[in-house]
């Protein structure tokens, strides 16, 4: 949607005095929808603890209130407390009696906020609502922060708190009383935050092994399927023929001394139309490629258990870059794509983690190295041919990468898939980084990259060639003179798919920003810099919104 009308909310009072019925975008999956019960809630089992701060804070007799303090930590983690004008002190004052029951130093909570924590305040106003069977003021979540102090509402209602699977209303407080709420940022193994997520185990961030799946069902979970109005016929899955070949480079010829000119010229064409090519004599030994997709192969034939040494899930549930597994799970409602990745962080050589490099099949880790080097190379002579179309000097998009540029390798596994008129292997998308060449499977193909609003598969490359393409960062180096492809893979109901892509990425800690030299008064600037850090964490937040990262840097 180009005019991006979606992304703009209405303003909810505003609606609420025109509306008889909330908009469809306000409503709860059929299957979340409340009844009268679950409208009114549970009753508490007991009162919402309460504590007399004055009592708890006293040199003597604050064994009481401790005690109820320490329970309702363990159990709810709401607190009442007497009203108080100054907020920051009642903080500061609950803080430390929470560290003297953890056995720490008084003021050890409240240093966790460092020199500049911040407090935020939050006016929130619901509008009476004509169908509040169907609809919420506020989805379930728990609190990110450390504290929140909450005034609520005298005289009407509406909190409600998951304890146990099930949820209870929280009546409204008549006696000035604040409700103080523990958040994620406070909690530790002995004080529980308060549970508002309905799949309070959060099983859901943690994505299964598509491989392990595809033996094991004959249908796609549903997590895994696209929305009805984007499923796939058989034209789609087929995609449009290429309205021409790949363009294709002859790299020997396009770093050569004479002559070089025509492959300029057809790489000047595909930059500014496709984004993507192919290239040939790279010189990557034929029997180097073989050798890499053969132990890509090996490893992902081994049994789960092996695998799960290099898994990307920190202790089974904190996500990771690095590592085996799929990319991280940002929501309930993300749609799942259908493969498995081992990802490697491959340079700077001296910052790899080789605790996540297989050791099987043992050829694997000499192979990735040889490789890295020679990929490296390809890339480097691609990035010169570049600066020189653009008129800059030969290593201007080299020294865009800063000190520790990286390179990550990513192996690719598609299983088959049941419906593949239902799953991508790999949803829609532009790589985030300057440069990827990819390691084609040379028998299955799956790869469709979007044009004009049509989207055309890339068949099978049979003849070692790699395909190269561009990524976000060079699209904001270059100012969008070179622009990254939007691209997906489709399944196969009958074969698995392979593929091995390197992906190169400025330093983490270096900001990305269109090169000052190619802006002018016909070129001003159309992209706002950022750190390459924040550019690659956020663009798994858009991912798994299935946008791209890149359009809201635009100027």
């Amino acid at each position: 949607m180009a005019d991006d009308s979606c992304r703009l909310p209405s303003i909810v009072q505003e609606l609420a005095a025109t509306v008889k019925e909330p908009p469809s975008r306000y409503l709860l999956p059929e299957q979340e929808r409340l009844g009268d019960q679950q409208l009114v809630g549970a009753e508490m089992p007991e009162p919402v603890p309460c504590i007399d701060l004055r009592r708890l804070l006293a040199s003597d007799g604050a064994e009481d209130e401790a005690t109820k303090l320490r329970s309702a930590l363990q159990s709810w983690g709401d607190l009442l407390h007497d009203y108080t004008l100054n907020c920051k002190r009642v903080k500061d004052d609950i803080l430390r009696a929470m560290a003297k029951i953890l056995e720490l130093d008084d003021d050890c909570l409240i240093n966790h906020f460092g020199e500049k924590g911040s407090t935020y305040a939050r006016f929130n106003y619901y509008p009476a609502c004509p169908r509040p069977d169907l609809v919420l003021g506020i989805r379930p979540h728990s609190d990110v922060c450390a504290l929140t102090l909450l005034l609520m509402d005298k005289d009407v209602g509406g909190l409600q708190v998951l304890r146990d699977e099930t949820w209870y209303s929280v009546p409204p407080v008549r006696d000035y009383a604040l409700l103080v709420n523990v958040g994620v940022s406070l909690e530790n193994k002995r004080r529980k935050k308060i549970p508002r997520n309905p799949m309070s185990d959060e099983s859901w961030r943690l994505p299964t092994i598509v491989q392990e799946l595809a033996a094991t069902v004959k249908e796609p979970p549903s997590r895994y399927l696209l929305p009805e109005q984007e499923r796939l016929g058989d034209q789609q899955l087929v995609g449009a023929e290429m309205p021409e070949p790949v363009p294709c480079i002859d790299l020997r010829q396009l770093l050569a001394s004479d002559g070089a000119e025509e492959e300029a010229a057809k790489l000047r064409s595909v930059l500014q139309s496709w984004g993507f090519f192919l290239v040939t004599n790279h010189g990557i030994e034929t029997s180097l490629i073989d050798a890499v997709i053969t132990a890509s192969r090996e490893f992902f034939r081994q049994p789960l258990e092996q695998k799960q040494e290099y898994s990307n899930l920190v202790e089974g549930k904190q996500w990771q870059l690095e590592g085996y597994g799929n990319d991280p799970v940002k929501t309930q409602d993300q749609i799942l794509d259908w493969s498995d990745r081992l990802h490697l962080r491959v340079e700077p050589e001296d910052e790899r983690n080789f605790a996540r490099w297989p050791r099987h099949p043992e050829p694997f880790r000499d192979l990735l190295h040889e490789y890295t080097l020679d990929c490296k190379r390809v890339k480097d002579g691609i990035l010169r041919a570049m600066a020189k179309l653009l008129e800059l000097d030969d290593d201007c998009l080299i020294n865009q990468f800063g000190e520790k540029g990286s390179t990550y390798a990513r192996f690719n596994y598609y299983p088959a898939c049941p419906r593949p008129d239902l799953v991508l292997g790999i949803k829609a998308h532009s790589d985030v980084g300057v440069l990827t060449l990819l390691l084609m499977d040379k028998h299955v193909g799956g790869l469709q990259v979007l044009r004009d609003g049509t989207w055309y598969s890339v068949p099978p490359v049979r003849d070692y060639a790699l395909l190269v393409n561009v990524g976000m960062s060079m699209e904001i180096m270059t100012n969008g003179i070179f622009r990254g492809p939007v691209h997906r893979v489709v399944t196969n109901s009958e074969k698995e798919r392979m593929s091995v892509a390197m992906f190169y990425a400025a330093d983490l800690e270096k900001e990305i920003e269109p090169i000052a030299e190619l802006l002018d008064e016909k070129q001003p600037l159309r992209y706002k810099k950022i750190k390459c850090k924040d550019f690659v964490y956020a663009n798994y937040e858009y991912l798994s919104k299935r946008e791209r990262v890149i359009e809201s840097l635009k100027i």
